[in-house]
């Protein structure tokens, strides 16, 4: 009995802390995919996703070159970019090559990001 009231108390325990952790305002990932400066050390990271400009047409918005860098692997949403960044809906390098230097033939994805 005394361990069942050990392990009951330890998924309260967890509850209570995966309450108090849910209201963040990032994706999975965060702002640590952020600090990752290279598409091995982001790709590696789980949450994380290494993004470049695509190919984009008519009035659609490319991601700026400047911008190219680790995200969160899961799109934007309204309430999740921090500071003065707004989600926008760009055009992404859908293939960019992973850990394994394999990459695809499609050149444009859209995806919602938090940009300035």
């Amino acid at each position: 009995m005394p361990r069942v009231i050990a392990i009951v108390c330890r998924v309260v325990v967890l509850a209570v802390v995966l309450a108090a952790c849910g209201g963040r305002s990032t994706p999975s990932g965060g702002e640590s995919c952020g600090a990752l400066e290279n598409a091995a050390d982001c790709q590696g990271k789980s949450g994380c996703r290494w993004l470049e400009p695509g190919c984009a047409e008519g009035d659609e918005t490319p991601l700026p070159g400047d911008a190219a860098g680790c995200y969160p692997a899961e799109p934007c949403g309204v309430a999740n970019c921090r500071d003065t960044r707004a989600c926008r809906e760009v055009i992404v390098n859908p293939c960019v090559p992973n850990a394994d230097g394999v990459a695809c033939d499609a050149c444009g994805e859209t995806l919602a990001v938090c940009l300035p």
